[in-house]
């Protein structure tokens, strides 16, 4: 382990060796290392919504679509572990080391880990709520979801009066522009 040689062979300056030294103590640790199987966990899930933020083609019902299921994953991981974690988990039952590596547990870990689970993902879903809340409660942007033909109606007679009230809305929300624009 890189950091290890760093912390043994004195290797690097005094700043470099303490870096080293708390990397190998996080990393060898039961709590350092649930914590970053969770993290590993959220970070995929926000990667798959930040690829349809990013996708050429998108529309608004399909990023709330995709922050609503984000939303129900974070949730999830709060009864669930998530995939890694739960791997991890399962590796570390009845084992006293990780990939020949000795794992220090504080016998409270895993228990101790969990109550900061909760907390860690509640501050996340409040701060995916204080980004993206708007999404669902802006009236413009509720209306803007008429215009995703994915979501209009098969049938004909329904299709034929659909959005007309969110239509208006949009009118009137873009009405100088479309009267600058001729």
């Amino acid at each position: 382990m890189h950091s290890q040689n760093t912390k043994e062979g004195r290797v690097g300056s005094a700043g470099r060796q303490g870096r080293a030294t708390f990397s190998v103590k996080f990393l060898t640790s039961m709590k350092g290392l649930l914590f970053t199987y969770l993290t590993w966990d959220i970070v995929e899930e926000a990667a798959q919504l930040s690829k349809v933020f990013q996708a050429n083609f998108t529309t608004v019902t399909r990023v709330i679509v995709a922050v609503n299921n984000f939303k129900l994953r974070l949730l999830a991981m709060k009864k669930k572990n998530g995939q890694r974690l739960h791997h991890f988990l399962q590796q570390m039952e009845g084992n006293d080391s990780f990939s020949e590596i000795t794992i220090v547990n504080g016998g409270n870990d895993v228990k101790e880990f969990e109550a900061k689970k909760q907390a860690v993902l509640d501050d996340i879903l409040e701060n995916v709520e204080e980004r993206f809340g708007y999404l669902e409660n802006d009236p413009v942007l509720k209306a803007a979801a008429v215009l995703d033909p994915d979501v209009w109606p098969k049938d004909q007679i329904e299709l034929s009066t659909y959005g007309d009230a969110e239509i208006e809305l949009l009118a009137n929300y873009y009405e100088d522009h479309l009267l600058r624009a001729g």
